[in-house]
């Protein structure tokens, strides 16, 4: 982009699900002359959701799933936690749970989700709303199986209609 009269740029830019800090950089040029400047920038909503998930289940698992909510106002706000699945998960307890979030601070809770008797792909979402406004994170989970595939050969020799033993190497 080219930057104004004045040397101001505005630069809109999205960002995935995201609580840190940013390093902005730019360089600007003109004919034989150049120059660059960086700034940190803090990204966080009013409300920040850290699920512990795990990066995977198995099937017929059981998760104790902790969600740390971070109130980054200076207002102690009411809220409503709530966490959802899709198919392969079921939460075994409360799915909602409401309480305060203290100015500046975290609050924890906590929820317990079960990993069907399947494998295949699901996902988690926890929503809170606050601030008449709602919060969410979202999480792709895999559900696996508990070993991984294993595989055996073994090979023989049939003549015509005869039946034969073949042996399974299993090393």
């Amino acid at each position: 982009k080219k930057a104004d009269g004045k040397g101001k740029l505005e630069y809109t830019i999205d960002i995935p699900q995201f609580s840190g800090d940013l390093r902005i950089m730019a360089i600007a040029f003109k004919d034989e002359a150049f120059g660059n400047g960086q700034e940190n920038m803090k990204v966080a909503d009013q409300i920040v959701i850290s699920p512990g998930i795990p990066r995977f289940l198995s099937p017929k698992d059981t998760l104790i799933m902790p969600v740390t909510v971070s109130n980054t106002t200076e207002k102690s706000i009411q809220a409503t936690v709530e966490v959802s699945t899709k198919e392969l998960l079921k939460i075994v307890n409360q799915p909602k749970v409401s309480g305060k979030l203290p100015a500046a601070q975290e609050s924890n809770f906590k929820f317990k989700i079960y990993a069907e008797n399947n494998i295949g792909n699901s996902q988690i979402n926890v929503d809170v709303d606050a601030n008449n406004d709602t919060y969410s994170h979202l999480t792709d989970i895999t559900i696996r199986p508990n070993s991984p595939l294993q595989k055996q050969n073994g090979s023989g020799v049939l003549k015509g209609s005869t039946t034969e033993e073949i042996a399974i190497d299993d090393s």
